[in-house]
Parts: C-alpha cells; sequence; structure tokens
C-alpha cells in the first residue's frame, strides 16, 4: 500500500469492516493523523451501510489502495477526490470513493457462477447507479412523514429515500441489482408505509366505491381485494389503488402516490350519500420473495398457506394487530402485512425480522428492476391525470357495463368507441446495460424525429437486456416496431416488444 498525501485522490476497493478501521483507512489515504482527520457524518454512514452489506462483507478487508493513474489503468475509470466525496450525500460517497463499483466488480470476479451477482458489466464504473449532477443531500424533518418502521429501516442500513405520498420511502438499501436476486431467490421485507390508506365506510360505503372507480365491485367478496383505477370526469387516472372490502360497506384503497383521500371527500361531500371518508391508522410493509410463505407460516400458522391471490385475513402477530393479504409489487410470490396499530411499528418489524433470519430475510427497497419485468405501472411516471385506462393497457379494469354509475363512464365510453391516439408500451433497448432506472423522460425518436419519451427504464439481469415503458403514437404501437432512444449513452436502437417482459400470465405471484 502507498501512503497518501494532503489533497491527492486516492481510490479504496473493498470497505474497511468497522469505524475505526474506516479512520485508519483515511489516515493512510490523507497523511492525515486520525485525531485530526474530520469525516464527514455521510461518510460514517455511508462506511456503516457498507460494513453491514453481504456483497462486501463478502471481500476480506482493503483489496486496492492507489493513486489515480494507477486506479485508471487498472480499474477503467477516475475517482474524484477524496474531500470532494466527503461533502456529497451518502450514495454518492459511496459511489465518487470507488468503493461500491471496485467492490463489487471485484466479487463478481472472485465468484462469477453466483447467480445472485449480477454480471460484470452492471457493475463498470459504478453505471449501474444512474448519477445526477446537483443532486444533494434529503434532510429528515417533521414536513414529511415518516413511517411506523422509519428507525428500523435506519438501523437496516437505508442509504437513500424518496417522497412518496408525503412520506420518506427507502430508496436504497445496497444496490438495486444485490437486492433485486435476494427478492428473486429469498426473501425480503420492504417498509411501503406510503402506501397510504383512504377508508370507505357508512351506510352507502359500497354505493360510492362503486362510483369511484369503474370496476364492477358486485365480482368483489368481503374478504377479497381488486386491482382497481379511479378516475376523473376525463376518464383521467387518478390513482390505482388496491381495494380491500373489508365489511360490506367498509373498504380500503391502498394507494399509489396522489392525493386521493382529498379527491374522494371532495367527491363524498356533494354525493349525497351517508358515507365516511377518513384515513385509518394502517401501514403496510411488504414480504416479498420465495421464501416469503414459509415467513408468514412461521408468523401467522398454516391457514396463511390457504390465502389466495388478492384475498385477505384479519390475524395478529405476537399479540400485533395485522391484516395480511396475498399481494405485492414485485410480480413474485409475497404478501403485504398492515399493521393497524402505528405505536408498534417497531415491534413488527422486529418480529417478522426475527422470524425471517433462518430464510435469509433482508430489507430491501421497492425494485424497480422487477417491477418492470412484470410490467406493474408506476403512477406519476408511466401514468397520470393526463391519461386514461386504455392507453395504458388498463382497459380491463374499465366495466362500461356496470349497473351502477362511476364518474368518467361517459368519458371512458367515448374513448373506447373512437379509439386512443396514443399507447403506454414496451420496448427492449439494444447495446450495453444503460442503468438501474432512468432519471429523466428520454426522447424517443422515429426517423430523426421525436414521438414520444420514454417513462421507465432497468437492465434486467436475468433478460441480460434494458428494458424500458415508451409513450408513443398508436401507429408506432405494434410489435416488432423499430424505433431510436434518447439516452444518457447515446442513442440505442430499440423495438416494440410485449409486456410484461416475465411471466406474462403472473403464474409466479399466484402460484
Amino acid at each position: 500500500m502507498e501512503r497518501g498525501r494532503v489533497g491527492e485522490a486516492y481510490i479504496i476497493a473493498g470497505p474497511p469492516h468497522t469505524l475505526i478501521d474506516a479512520f485508519d483507512v483515511a489516515e493512510r489515504i490523507t497523511g492525515i493523523p486520525a485525531p485530526w482527520f474530520h469525516a464527514s457524518p455521510g461518510f460514517l454512514r455511508a462506511i456503516a451501510a457498507l460494513s453491514r452489506s453481504e456483497r462486501l462483507r463478502d471481500l476480506a478487508g482493503v483489496t486496492y489502495l492507489g493513486n489515480n493513474q494507477k486506479a485508471r489503468r487498472e480499474l477503467g475509470f477516475d475517482p474524484r477526490p477524496l474531500d470532494d466525496g466527503l461533502r456529497e450525500t451518502l450514495q454518492h460517497e459511496i459511489r465518487l470513493l470507488g468503493i461500491h463499483s471496485a467492490a463489487s466488480r471485484a466479487r463478481c470476479v472472485r465468484n462469477s457462477s453466483n447467480k445472485r451477482c449480477a454480471f460484470p458489466a452492471q457493475f463498470s464504473g459504478g453505471d449501474d447507479i444512474p448519477h445526477n449532477e446537483g443532486q444533494s443531500t434529503l434532510f429528515f424533518g417533521p414536513w414529511y412523514r415518516k413511517s411506523p418502521f422509519f428507525e428500523a429501516t435506519q438501523r437496516a442500513g437505508a442509504k437513500a429515500y424518496d417522497i412518496y405520498n408525503h412520506m420518506y420511502l427507502p430508496g436504497l438499501y445496497t444496490d438495486p441489482f444485490e437486492e433485486y436476486w435476494h427478492l428473486i431467490n429469498h426473501v425480503t421485507l420492504w417498509d411501503v408505509s406510503v402506501e397510504r390508506q383512504v377508508e370507505i365506510s357508512g351506510k352507502d360505503g359500497a354505493k360510492f366505491a362503486e362510483l369511484i372507480t369503474p370496476r364492477d365491485l358486485t365480482k368483489c367478496k368481503v374478504g377479497q381485494g381488486k386491482y382497481v383505477v379511479i378516475t376523473d370526469e376525463n376518464g383521467g387516472i387518478i390513482n390505482d389503488p388496491v381495494l380491500i372490502r373489508l365489511e360490506k360497506n367498509r373498504f380500503w384503497l391502498s394507494l399509489a402516490n396522489s392525493d386521493t383521500l382529498l379527491w374522494a371527500k371532495g367527491l363524498a361531500v356533494n354525493s349525497g350519500m351517508d358515507v365516511d371518508i377518513s384515513e385509518p391508522d394502517v401501514s403496510p410493509l411488504q414480504v416479498q420473495g420465495p421464501d416469503s410463505k414459509n415467513v408468514l407460516k412461521d408468523l401467522v400458522g398454516p391457514a396463511i398457506l390457504d390465502l389466495g391471490y388478492y384475498y385477505f385475513m384479519n390475524t395478529t402477530i405476537a399479540g400485533i394487530p395485522v391484516v395480511i393479504t396475498r399481494t405485492g409489487w414485485t410480480a413474485e410470490v409475497g404478501y403485504e402485512v398492515y399493521l393497524t396499530d402505528g405505536r408498534r411499528g417497531l415491534e413488527l418489524w422486529d418480529r417478522i425480522m426475527e422470524a425471517g433470519k433462518k430464510y435469509d430475510l433482508r430489507p430491501i427497497a421497492p425494485s424497480e428492476i422487477r417491477r418492470i419485468e412484470g410490467g406493474i405501472l408506476n403512477y406519476g411516471s408511466d401514468m397520470t391525470l393526463e391519461n386514461n385506462p386504455y392507453e395504458v393497457g388498463l382497459g380491463w379494469l374499465v366495466d362500461l357495463g356496470k349497473k351502477a354509475d362511476f364518474v368518467g363512464k361517459k368519458a371512458l365510453a367515448k374513448i373506447k368507441k373512437e379509439g386512443v391516439k396514443r399507447k403506454l408500451v414496451g420496448v427492449e433497448i439494444q447495446g450495453p446495460q444503460i442503468h438501474a432506472w432512468a432519471t429523466e423522460f428520454w426522447d424517443v425518436k422515429k426517423n430523426g424525429k421525436k414521438v414520444g419519451h420514454l417513462t421507465a427504464l432497468t437492465y434486467s439481469p436475468r433478460l441480460e437486456k434494458n428494458i424500458a415503458y415508451a409513450w408513443v403514437p398508436i401507429r408506432l404501437a405494434k410489435l416488432g416496431t423499430r424505433l431510436t432512444i434518447a439516452t444518457s449513452a447515446g442513442e440505442r436502437d430499440a423495438t416494440v416488444v410485449k409486456k410484461p417482459f416475465v411471466d406474462p400470465k403472473k403464474s409466479i405471484p399466484k402460484s
């Protein structure tokens, strides 16, 4: 190892395993004795997160310490100066110090046959996580709500958060590909309390629920859930929640990212119905992956194995009241555990983690990779109020012939009769991996002219392809249509393909 000098950039490939080691490494890099070395809080959190990473623990300490010239020659990219990295956010620090990408590459080289390890190209130069120039720290404060599991996610090493329904949503723990493989092969725990609930109750609860969605709820039994859309008077999509029928006149809407509570309250005011609209004390977790059945069986007993797809049961976990549904955002086998007493969030989290130890349960963030593979849509990016169900492939959720009236019925009937002018399609993008997700609505072109935009993108490790959703004119929506995508890696050829990209019959989550 070479001894560094103040102001010279160095790179670490492979993490120190304790904070003491971190200071020791910092001293060797900078030449500044540890007692006088100032590490930013973000750097300490980065080291702590790395120490908890199963992938990085596989490495035997510091595997490389060298200067910029040596890093360029051996790793193929330029590290940023250490002092720059210390001023960045947690996610930036991990990448800019060179720890994340180089360590990931090292593991793939050492264990290339391990199916849980993504391909070496996926970690080349840290390109798996897109870099946003100018991104900055997200401060935690009372202006956004924290979930009942927030402290547990911090303890588990969440290193990035998104804002969703005015709440903090864990966005990343280790890296997106490692989390993806763990979801596919084992079992994972997600804090998705951001899926806020709207409760519909009262004498006219069922009548109001029919009014708010085009789907025929006479086919939804008590104890059952349905995927639905909520539309406005023009047929625009307000939300695409999972509806749960708790009682004859009592429902929950488990929301995507929009202020549907306010819409429902406004609609109820002048409806002339005896109905109450409220936000209950309900906060869901997701337990997803092939071993989710075993974890839930150990927690609540074998009856959980008889729970049908999109059905639910009321039960308790160690005396904690919950509603468990056979649903999820993964297109994998999985459950959602709805906590109905927000004071007991940490207790519930710890109970589930303890039960999952023997199945290698670990917390992850919602998997963008798996949801795109599975054809799952994200409200706010793939669809908004400007889009109708027929354009996004959700026309099957519109029952124009149902007896009850609903908001947007005339508009949706007209749209269906006239046909749509654009469509959200699946595309495969040629060439090497671009990113784990897209940061912009990249242009879609035909013959050099813009014809639409991308809404979502990822790299599927098992398909070994860049896959995405794109808005295009209906004339270009036919399977096999050739397009060009203006990506951050340059223009790429693309082809319109069927979605879902994986398991189109949804046999995996129903199994």
